[in-house]
């Protein structure tokens, strides 16, 4: 990972840097950032580092997603079926 690309990179809840961390010598072993203050660790899958949180979600936003979930299969079909070419 680039030296300009990590210093910009934060942890999404709390704003710490990270540090990076290639794991085993091992070419199949994942590579991770780690927060210092916290030791938070995301996985970097093909390059990308993944910060989406693997909590549930609760409240509204579970009733709002579960919305979204609902409605986004007409965002496919309806562009396709009742767009002019």
């Amino acid at each position: 990972m680039k030296p300009e690309t990590l210093s910009i990179l934060q942890t999404p809840k709390t704003a710490e840097p990270v540090n990076f961390d290639a794991g085993a010598s091992d070419q199949n072993s994942p590579s991770f950032l780690v927060s210092q203050p916290s030791g938070q660790r995301f996985c970097i899958r093909e390059g990308i580092p993944d910060f989406i949180s693997s909590e549930p979600v609760t409240g509204l936003n579970q009733k709002y997603q579960r919305l979204y979930n609902r409605l986004a299969p007409l965002y496919t079909t309806c562009p396709q079926n009742y767009m002019p070419p």
